[in-house]
């Protein structure tokens, strides 16, 4: 039976087990001796061998604080994945440290800290600042410094491909196994430094990348409106896209960042007022400075056509912006490429001209085994962790070339490269997003999983405009929903379009497992409700904060999944039937599954970086589960109705999602703290083994919960405050753990089943 550690162990035999501890403690003993040979510090920048059992301190990137926990560099290899490890508690003191007592891989990232301005040569004291260190097969060493400001600087360790002109002799070093050559980028930010790279990964693309060359949703596609540009300008075209006798037009489409652009005489955007103007001539002074160099940019690649959502769609006209947003992945797909300007932070910043120079890689000498082994590596800064935005373009287009703030990148279906080099596989090994593009998938399951990586992602980014948190996926999710309801030939269905398996974020045929996201344990966008309602509490999309989905848990379904809880219905209220895939005003889902009473309060050691909010008590029991909320909470009465199976003395308070700040003073809606006591409820979703590869124990047992609280909103129903994977038995707990042998029925879902309904 899954979970039975908890009453089998008794019936071993003791030789068996003597034997079982002395093998352990050997192994252990090994691993830990085979251990000392990689750096404490920084493993020697090696993602593979045995890691040391090291307790880290887990950091919040939204507050700057830390704290120490449980965690082993073991335990975080695992999580990320084979092949990887995340190294994410290192001090710049410790790191120096490491590099005064010999270490020269650590003294290598010392170097290439002082070299790119991040740390002061001349500095004597300790620095203040932390140094997370990525390592993953097959790629180069990049590394997050965190300084005493909150402000995160990656960079990333690489050699160069211009210093090898000895290859066997290059290669021959061993140490050269950590780092994979690039090419040396130009800190010149010219659009003649830009435009043979563009011009030749397109020749390419067009000549010899079949899964490019022909889109299957219509052979003749034009969008409904575009912009001809001319020398001095351009204007306004509005075409029948739909027309099957129409000859289809080449154009280049525009992705950008809207950003809070000041008052000018600018023409930001299409309205009613303007549209007729725009209809016949726009000035290329008249628009801000991104538009001017996507203009000039589409010339130089002699296109004749230009689209921007901003002048392309009437943006105070519900009807035809929720139209055009829907067929977003249509007209990405359809472009010739796709611009997408990922170093404007605004309409107004060019990304072409008068821009600041790109910073220049700083070449290091390195011998960490001596002179007969010396070399070069470089150093240069990345765009995060290495990871580039513009993901939505990236999916949807058949092509896109990426302007960020360090380089060029080309991803297409058929290829992903950038000016220094790095391709979608180095040695053959697939790259870590798994899929270039949603045109690539074949099966439900992987369709799904990619979603999952997809929310990932998105929900990283800071949006100009946070209610367009769903409309801006809309155009992915048509894409996927007829993939997903398209026949055994291909074809699409006939409710492939309808939305009827849409729901906020989530699909109501893989429903169960989108219902099991979670905040990210490393966050990059600060945890808070929003201003507005914009979607159920049991959607991602209705949280501000980057969120999580553990696929090797429940939302995977794996080999090692138990389900407890069962999605009975489900439904969602779209703003405009024209767009089934976009805003939503109502939203719930109905659940059947064991439910546990609790109280609720904060917990005892909860701090801004403490990886715990809060800590439920379930009623009753000695059993207590900490978990991080969705959101801050706050305290509210709410009408009760009795469950099936009788709630005594619930308390007059629930825990309730707190609403943010207020923007003004005429905005202020007080509320009321979280005192402790109040009523919440554990709902068990379902439990799995999570299996190990670099330490002693076989496997955990993980048990996965909602956390609920009563909704204010809707009298009866419930709301979601959070979500955790939680171990079992609970961790401090000793075999045979006979002060939660009562709750063995409910964790095997034998008992306490509820039907609930969460809004």
């Amino acid at each position: 039976m899954p979970g039975s550690n908890l009453t089998s162990r008794a019936s071993s035999s003791g030789s068996a087990s003597t034997r079982l501890r002395v093998s352990k403690a050997i192994l252990s003993h090994a691993r830990d001796l085979a251990a000392s040979t990689w750096c404490a510090v920084c493993h020697s920048l090696d993602p593979g061998g045995p890691l040391r059992k090291r307790k880290v301190c887990l950091r919040s990137p939204a507050s700057g604080a830390r704290s120490r926990s449980e965690s082993t560099d073991f335990d975080l290899r695992d999580q990320w994945g084979p092949g990887r490890v995340a190294l994410l508690d290192r001090t710049l003191g410790e790191v120096m440290q490491s590099a005064e007592q010999g270490c020269p891989w650590c003294d290598l990232i010392n170097r290439a800290c002082i070299a790119l301005g991040l740390l002061n040569e001349q500095d004597n004291g300790v620095p203040e600042g932390e140094a997370n260190i990525w390592l993953e097969a097959f790629q180069n060493p990049k590394i997050t410094i965190w300084g005493p400001a909150n402000n995160a600087t990656s960079f990333e360790l690489f050699t160069a491909v211009s210093e090898a002109k000895n290859e066997s002799r290059v290669l021959s070093y061993s140490w050269q196994k950590v780092f994979y050559p690039l090419k040396l980028v130009s800190s010149n930010a010219e659009i003649k430094q830009s435009l043979p790279f563009i011009q030749n990964r397109l020749s390419e693309c067009l000549a010899s990348h079949k899964e490019c060359a022909s889109p299957t949703i219509s052979s003749a596609f034009t969008p409904a409106r575009l912009l001809r540009v001319t020398d001095d300008g351009c204007q306004l075209v509005c075409f029948n896209g739909r027309s099957k006798g129409l000859e289809p037009q080449a154009y280049v489409a525009l992705s950008y960042c809207w950003g809070k652009v000041a008052s000018t005489n600018r023409i930001v955007r299409t309205v009613r007022q303007n549209l007729d103007h725009n209809m016949v001539f726009i000035a290329q002074a008249e628009l801000p400075l991104a538009i001017q160099d996507a203009m000039k940019l589409t010339r130089l690649l002699n296109i004749e056509y230009l689209w921007i959502d901003a002048l392309c769609i009437v943006q105070d006209d519900v009807k035809d912006w929720e139209l055009h947003v829907a067929e977003m992945g249509i007209i990405y797909r359809h472009a010739h490429l796709v611009i997408a300007a990922g170093s404007s932070s605004s309409s107004n910043e060019p990304f072409l001209s008068n821009r600041p120079g790109r910073p220049a890689s700083v070449g290091l000498d390195f011998a960490p085994n001596g002179e007969d082994s010396s070399g070069r590596v470089f150093c240069r800064l990345v765009q995060g962790t290495g990871m580039h935005e513009n993901y939505e373009e990236r999916i949807l287009a058949t092509r896109v070339v990426i302007f960020s703030s360090t380089e060029l990148q080309w991803i297409c279906k058929g290829s992903q490269v950038c000016e220094a080099g790095h391709h979608q596989t180095n040695a053959g090994q697939q790259s870590s997003d798994q899929s270039l593009s949603v045109y690539g998938l074949t099966s439900a399951p992987e369709t799904y999983a990619f979603w999952h990586r997809l929310v990932k992602e998105f929900s990283r980014r800071h949006l100009s405009y946070p209610s367009d948190k769903l409309p801006a996926l809309a155009g992915i999710a048509s894409i996927v929903a007829a993939l997903l309801h398209s026949d055994e030939n291909g074809e699409e269905a006939p409710d492939s379009q309808s939305g009827s398996h849409y729901m906020a974020g989530l699909w109501k045929d893989n429903l169960f497992h989108d219902l099991c996201w979670e905040r990210h344990m490393w966050e990059i966008v600060p945890w808070r409700a929003t201003h507005k309602w914009r979607a159920p509490s049991f959607s991602w999309a209705s949280v501000e904060g980057n969120v999580l989905y553990n696929d090797e848990g429940l939302s995977g379904g794996g080999k090692d999944v138990v389900y407890l809880s069962e999605v009975l219905d489900a439904g969602c209220t779209t703003i405009s039937s024209a767009n089934p895939f976009g805003g939503v005003v109502d939203g719930y889902v109905r659940l059947r599954g064991p439910l546990k009473a609790c109280r609720i309060q904060v917990h005892p050691l909860a701090s801004p970086g403490f990886i715990w909010s809060h800590r439920l008590h379930v009623v009753g029991t000695p059993w207590k589960v900490e978990f991080r909320s969705d959101v801050p909470l706050a305290r509210a009465r709410a009408a009760a109705p009795p469950l099936s199976s009788g709630q005594d003395n619930e308390p007059e308070y629930t825990a309730v999602r707190a609403k943010p700040p207020p923007e003004s003073d005429d905005d202020a809606n007080p509320q009321l703290e979280l005192e402790g006591g109040e009523s919440a409820w554990l709902l068990l979703m379902g439990f799995w083994h999570q299996k190990y590869q670099s330490r002693v124990e076989d496997s955990d047992m993980w048990i996965s919960c909602i956390i609920l609280g009563r909704s204010t909103r809707v009298p009866g129903a419930f709301e979601r405050l959070g979500f955790v994977n939680t171990h079992w038995p609970p961790w401090g707990s000793k075999f045979p753990h006979k002060e939660y042998l009562d709750l063995i029925p409910f964790i095997w879902g034998e008992e306490g089943k509820e039907e609930i309904r969460i809004v």
